[in-house]
């Protein structure tokens, strides 16, 4: 129950957290024209250095003008980003007053990042809530290990709306302190020209369309390996599933507005018929990922 409480709450944090960031970006900000100028290949090693253990992201570099200067600076990475941006596409950023450094995309993940954790948060705020009724509150021990998190958690909090409150005297950025608004939202992470010299910044279209083809050959692998597991899994379930549910769901797909029958099935939780479920909805996934990388060889 505690457990549940801190993590929701943690989660909760820092998705209104992130929220703020973004609203706050899109309250003052400037939207302002800018254009990818090169890609960034960036290899993360979990494992320390076992190739294994590795994730490669790319980060698309923006130029944009600050007053009357060019900057570049490193946006959003994943290992999606090569498929998403090309060499001398034009982009829109926010730019706040702060300096150079304080710009995102237009289309940043900050919103939908927010939200997704401020839900998932709440939920388990809610979960973790709805079992309080089973603490003994006579336990001086029970009351003492389950109250300290929460009030650590609660003080936490007031002393992170307080910074946020000083930050932003009455809301307005012209009446906050210019170098604690410039330290939240320093987002971007700024390139020079020797950081772009780096072997893993690609500056033109030719080099990135080569990575390009590289990567999608691989994630075709591993797509077609996906795919094909989760058909041996939709078999495997099927020859498991029982007969009364085969005939529950044949009698659906004749006559799709009849689903009490296999409803009820999904109600009492039966086993083989999640599990198909699960298989199918990951072989559509895995024949979405072929699609989508077959346009990109």
């Amino acid at each position: 129950m505690i457990i549940l409480m801190i993590v929701g709450s943690i989660f909760t944090l820092l998705g209104l957290y992130l929220l703020y960031i973004r609203l706050y970006y899109h309250r003052y900000a400037q939207v302002k024209p800018a254009t990818v100028v090169g890609m960034r290949k960036v290899i993360s090693h979990n494992r320390g250095h076992n190739s294994s253990g590795s994730k490669v992201l790319y980060y698309p570099i923006i130029e944009y003008s600050f007053e009357g200067e060019n900057y570049r600076f490193r946006a959003g990475g994943s290992s999606n980003a090569i498929f998403n941006y090309k060499i001398g596409k034009k982009v829109k950023v926010l730019s706040l007053r702060y300096g150079p450094e304080s710009v995102m995309l237009r289309g940043s993940s900050h919103l939908i990042l927010g939200v997704i954790f401020s839900l998932a948060g709440l939920i388990a705020c809610f979960l973790g809530f709805s079992q309080m009724n089973k603490v003994d509150w006579a336990d001086p021990f029970d009351l003492f290990f389950n109250l300290a998190p929460l009030l650590s958690l609660f003080f936490f909090a007031l002393g992170l709306l307080y910074k946020v409150k000083v930050s932003s005297k009455k809301g307005h950025p012209a009446k906050s302190s210019h170098s604690t608004k410039k330290g939240m939202f320093k987002d971007a992470i700024l390139e020079t020209s020797e950081s772009m010299a780096d072997e893993n910044v690609f500056l033109n279209e030719f080099e990135l369309k080569k990575e390009i083809e590289s990567v999608a050959k691989g994630g075709v692998i591993v797509s077609m390996a996906f795919f094909i597991l989760s058909l041996l899994g939709c078999s495997f379930f099927w020859t498991k599933l029982p007969k009364e549910v085969k005939t529950s769901l044949f009698e659906w797909m004749e006559n799709p507005i009849q689903y009490e029958s296999i409803l009820s099935y999904f109600k009492k939780a039966q086993p083989e018929l999640i599990g198909l479920c699960f298989c199918l909805f990951m072989s559509l996934a895995g024949l979405n990922g072929l699609r989508y990388l077959k346009k990109r060889l």
